[in-house]
């Protein structure tokens, strides 16, 4: 099975089957070379016809705060950002700032994308 465009379902499926079966080749080799367009093919597709939802920003948020075991409190002062500010993003009441998500994403070494932002360029 030659590369090539991923037109349809079968072909995808056809292609991750592909990719199974040259999945542990060798750097610099042929069959390594072939696994790399397969997996740029693959990922093209998918973009376009399985797009993975973004999460939402606050259930991102409240996971992290759990997964790190701190506080609220805590994580806004580790984050930069005041306490209450958070709280009412985490609440509903209002939401979350571009400054606020760019704070957030540098402590938690993620891409602001992740809370529905784009990055902040700081100036020089």
């Amino acid at each position: 099975m030659q590369p090539k465009l991923i037109d349809n379902e079968t072909e995808y499926e056809r292609a991750l089957v592909r990719i199974g079966e040259i999945f542990d080749a060798k750097p610099g080799s042929e069959s390594f070379e072939e696994l790399r367009l397969w997996a740029l093919l693959v990922e093209t597709y998918e973009a376009v016809h399985h797009p993975m939802e973004q999460p939402d920003p606050v259930v991102f948020v409240r996971t992290q705060i759990e997964r790190l075991g701190i506080s609220q409190n805590e994580f806004a002062r580790r984050a930069g950002i005041q306490k209450s500010h958070l709280s009412a993003v985490l609440n509903g009441k209002r939401q979350m700032s571009n400054a606020q998500a760019t704070a957030i994403a540098e402590f938690l070494n993620v891409n602001p994308s992740v809370l529905g932002f784009a990055p902040q360029h700081k100036a020089a």
